[in-house]
C-alpha cells in the first residue's frame, strides 16, 4: 500500500510539472513581438510597392519610387530607357513574383532588404530566380529605392 501511495505522488508531481511547462509555453507564445521603427516599416512598404510595380511592369510607378540620386544617375548616364526596360521586361520570360527578406538597417536613413525576384517562361516547369538586394533610402519625406535589385534586365 505504501508503494502505491508513493507512485501516486510521483505521478501527480510529474503531471503538475508538465502542466506548468505547458502553461508557460502557451503564455510565451502570447508575448508580443518586439517593436520595430517607423523608418523600417516605411522602407519595407516602399520596397513592396516598387517590386509590385516591377511585377506589374509599371515603369511610371517604379520611376516615382526611385531616389533623386538614382534618377539623376540614370539621367546623367542616359539610361532612363534602360530603367524602363528593367521595369517592363520582355513578354517571355515575364516578371512573375518576389520575396522580401528581413531588412538590415545601414543607417537611420538607409535600409537594405535581401530580395528574390522570379521571372517565368510561360509553360515551363521552372522559373528563373535572382537573389539580390534592394537598398531603400530616406529621400526627403519619402522612402525610395536607391539600388536596384539584379534581374535579367541588369545582370
Amino acid at each position: 500500500m505504501f508503494v502505491m501511495h508513493r507512485n501516486h505522488r510521483l505521478i501527480r508531481t510529474i503531471f503538475l510539472v508538465l502542466f506548468v511547462l505547458f502553461a508557460y509555453g502557451v503564455e510565451a507564445k502570447n508575448i508580443p513581438a518586439p517593436t520595430t521603427t517607423a523608418n523600417y516599416v516605411h522602407a519595407l512598404q516602399a520596397t513592396n510597392s516598387f517590386l509590385w510595380a516591377w511585377v506589374n511592369r509599371d515603369a511610371d510607378a517604379g520611376r516615382r519610387l526611385i531616389s533623386r540620386v538614382l534618377l539623376s544617375k540614370l539621367q546623367k548616364e542616359k539610361k532612363e530607357d534602360c530603367f524602363r526596360n528593367y521595369m517592363v521586361g520582355v513578354s517571355n520570360p515575364h516578371h512573375h513574383s518576389f520575396e522580401i527578406g528581413a531588412g538590415k538597417t545601414i543607417s537611420s536613413k538607409q535600409i537594405s532588404f535581401p530580395v528574390i525576384l522570379y521571372e517565368y517562361y510561360t509553360g515551363e516547369s521552372k522559373a528563373l530566380k535572382y537573389q539580390s538586394k534592394i537598398d531603400i533610402v530616406q529621400d526627403g519625406d519619402s522612402w525610395r529605392v536607391d539600388i536596384l535589385p539584379i534581374t535579367s534586365g541588369n545582370e
